[in-house]
């Protein structure tokens, strides 16, 4: 007997057994944690029956880490084999699969709890990871740990897969490094969904700096402890991760990974997963958006379907337009229509090789001979255009090759398309304007303010902006992103616009404006004269600044065994973020007492000082972790009703809506040195003053009643209206406003009918509303009613 093992792939072996001179055997051992169809013809075999099959054919099914006898050979005289094998494989049964991984997952899971106890009371951020414990060996991340609720939290359309947390020494083939020789052709979608922020990074990658600027951690580190930035709502934020990467059971990672051993793709998507709550929560999105978050450098995102596309598609502006910005430097990705749901086994559907719901990279804009061309790059490295001046195309004279010199190879995912067929082909493109810019972020908060029986939304400071030479300035309004976990459900966008004033020799004139938007963020373009004063205004009007009218009650349990619920915790880091006045990664002793003093607490600096050395915290303050830790521990001698008194005073009501204020976060890109000023905004009455300047320009006159003019401004862009008043009279005047008939609005004051009082030939905002997202129809049926105030003699 003799047995002859031969290996027909990466864990499939077969192992040939000779019984006697008449008899065969052979059996395949599956090693591997899938399924396997194996398929074994000897049909071109001579003198040999099988005597599983007449034909010498015979297809078997083999469980995982299984060996199956797969064929019977009887030999006759003078035989002689002829072999051919054919294989297929997929996933197990969950329950199979889990067998297989249970022991695995029972030492993760004693290592997440080893990890909580070591790292929840320590600034992982500023943590040396040489100092790790013996005993754990490794970082586990106890804030974002390789656990189900990390892949799958926020959202009800589950990652259906299972999953091994694994680390790069067990599914890298030999040794690994973060980046070797960063470019496009790394990055290898998964089966997560974000190819938008793919192709952001893929973006990145045709300039390996812009990178490399993103990570602290420059090489790879034994400990599995990795350190990333990211421009979060505005600000720049640091974001620390252990290296254990989902993956198929004993296999390689599922999401994105890259073509080499290089860790950088994986580290990235980690941490911007972290940043939002889960992996679940990034997929889907536009590829602008990612471009901001890696660079915090300034968007333009142009859908040609809107109004503003379709005029510039109309008037020829879109072309000279991304020409520009690709000689400038810019990032520039586009979209095609369809839903981002598609992974790389995906296939194209339609429009040529196009793929449906997918972000390219725009790598080249050239007009060549009278032709506008533009070359683009699947982050995918395959599926191209195969439409005029594709890789194929008969198009491609002498002439124009010498003129644009392009590499025409049908399989590494670039090719060009003229600018005709690009914006039939795509439904937008996004511009990432990267430069070396003069930048400023400050952080501000919208607020609701109560004056009587006047209750309004607005910001609590305005800013001065000056600059000793002409100069261009971008102006961004940032908040925070409703993909972070929580924000959607509890702290959903409101309206955000910027009004610049020219405020030179003190008065107010409006210099540029733009409509309101429901949007993460709101930039604006402007041009100011060296030395002349401009005042910045950040306006809203915190319509969705309050519990939703259809919200149905649905009482949250903040705490139970020791954990907090994760909408809690989102609730935390938002208080986090309101009481840190500057941009930062602690609370200062100031900042954290005037957020204890407003629940009756107060704590000397001998007592901050022992909480900032017991909990997460840097040298200066607690950081949001830190907060987390300190809520933590006082939910163990506080009732839950008395915790609910507590939110209710920092601005959230029952269920966690926060119905007070918001936070943003102003930003300024210019070419030159800027001077900003921040100013409150309290007895200036600039409110009015704004609304009175929009409804001049823009607003509708909509009757007179008893000499009072009422106006109604509407931004189509965020489908609010603003009703205001004038007051032609020349007397005092009491305004009734009832809104109680409006169906399918929201109001910034909590009230339908409002009262004011207006001096003589003057102006008042009487309310703003909005749009209900849930509104199936809308009536806004404002009724005005004037009364003379007699005043004494």
């Amino acid at each position: 007997m003799s047995i002859k093992e031969q290996k027909i792939h990466e864990g499939i072996i077969l192992y040939t057994e000779t019984v006697n001179s008449k008899e065969i055997y052979m059996s395949i051992l599956n090693d591997m944690l899938k399924i396997l169809y194996f398929t074994v013809d000897l049909s071109g075999s001579v003198g040999i029956k099988m005597k599983e099959s007449s034909n010498l054919i015979n297809i078997i099914e083999i469980e995982p880490k299984s060996k199956v006898v797969v064929a019977t050979l009887l030999l006759e005289a003078n035989w002689k084999l002829s072999t051919k094998f054919r294989y297929a494989t997929k996933p197990p049964n969950a329950q199979t699969a889990q067998g297989f991984i249970e022991k695995d997952n029972q030492r993760l899971l004693r290592k997440i709890e080893r990890a909580k106890s070591e790292f929840r009371v320590k600034d992982i951020n500023c943590f040396d990871p040489s100092m790790i414990s013996s005993k754990l060996g490794n970082f586990v991340d106890p804030f974002f740990p390789p656990l189900d609720s990390s892949i799958n939290l926020g959202t009800d359309n589950r990652i259906d897969a299972v999953i091994q947390w694994r680390r790069p020494e067990e599914f890298f083939q030999g040794d690994f490094k973060i980046f070797d020789n960063i470019e496009p052709n790394d990055i290898k979608q998964g089966k997560l969904g974000d190819c938008w922020f793919m192709c952001a990074l893929a973006s990145l990658a045709e300039r390996p700096e812009l990178v490399e600027r993103l990570f602290y951690t420059k090489e790879r580190s034994p400990e599995g402890f990795y350190q990333v930035k990211f421009c979060k709502s505005g600000e720049w934020v640091r974001v620390t991760v252990d290296d254990y990467f989902p993956c198929f059971p004993k296999d390689i990672p599922i999401f994105s990974r890259s073509h080499g051993n290089e860790l950088w793709v994986l580290l990235l998507e980690k941490a911007y997963a972290k940043l939002h709550g889960s992996y679940a929560l990034i997929r889907g999105g536009w590829a602008a958006e990612g471009m901001m978050d890696l660079t915090g450098c300034p968007t333009l995102n142009i859908e040609f379907s809107a109004v503003d596309g379709q005029e510039m598609l109309k008037n020829d502006e879109i072309w000279p337009l991304i020409k520009k910005h690709d000689e400038d430097g810019a990032l520039i990705s586009a979209s095609t229509s369809g839903e981002d749901r598609f992974s790389e086994v995906g296939a194209p559907q339609k429009n040529g090789g196009l793929v449906p719901g997918h972000a390219y990279t725009v790598i080249l804009v050239k007009e060549v001979l009278g032709q506008r061309l533009i070359n683009i790059r699947n982050p995918w490295g395959n599926f191209e255009w195969e439409g005029d001046w594709s890789d194929k195309s008969p198009l491609w004279t002498p002439e124009m090759k010498a003129e644009i010199k392009p590499v025409l190879d049908d399989n590494d995912g670039t090719f060009w398309i003229c600018y005709e067929d690009f914006i039939k082909q795509f439904d937008g493109v996004n511009i990432c304007k990267i430069d070396q810019y003069q930048e400023l972020r400050i952080k501000g908060i919208f607020e609701r303010k109560l004056i009587g029986e006047q209750e309004w939304v607005s910001s609590k400071n305005y800013f001065i902006v000056t600059s000793k030479k002409d100069t261009e300035i971008t102006i961004g309004i940032h908040q925070e992103d409703e993909r972070n976990y929580g924000v959607d459900i509890k702290r959903s966008y409101i309206d955000l616009g910027i009004v610049v004033l020219d405020v030179t020799g003190g008065g107010f004139k409006l210099y540029k404006a733009d409509e309101v938007v429901i949007d993460r963020q709101v930039e604006l373009d402007i041009k100011i004269e060296a030395n002349k004063p401009y005042l910045i205004w950040p306006r809203t009007s915190g319509c969705a600044l309050s519990r939703p009218t259809d919200a149905e009650p649905a009482p949250i349990v903040l705490y139970e065994n020791n954990e907090l619920h994760p909408l809690f915790e989102s609730t935390i880091r938002d208080i986090f973020r309101k009481a840190n006045k500057m941009l930062g990664e602690n609370l200062s002793y100031i900042e954290f007492t005037a957020l204890m003093k407003k629940v009756g607490l107060q704590y000397t600096e001998e007592e901050f000082k022992e909480i900032v050395d017991r909990l997460p915290s840097h040298e200066e303050g607690l950081t949001s972790d830190g907060l987390v830790e300190f809520i933590r521990e006082k939910v163990q001698s506080i009732s839950q009703e008395q915790l609910r008194q507590w939110l209710e005073i920092w601005g959230y009501d029952q269920e966690l809506y926060s119905i007070q204020s918001r936070y943003y976060v102003l930003t300024f890109h210019s070419h030159q040195k800027l001077n900003v000023q921040m100013k409150k905004s309290e007895g200036l009455d600039l409110n009015d003053k704004i609304y009175e300047m929009l409804m001049l320009k823009s607003g509708e006159k909509k009757g007179i009643t008893n000499g009072v003019q009422l106006y109604c401004l509407m931004e189509k862009a965020s489908s609010t209206f603003t009703c205001g008043v004038f007051n032609d009279n020349s007397h005092k005047v009491r305004i009734t406003l009832d809104c109680s008939n409006s169906e399918g609005l929201i109001f910034s004051s909590r009230k339908n009918l409002m009262d004011f009082t207006i001096d003589p030939k003057q102006w008042k905002v009487l309310c703003h509303c909005q749009i209900s997202r849930t509104a199936t129809a809308c009536k806004l049926k404002p009724n005005l009613r004037v009364a003379r105030v007699l005043e004494d003699n």
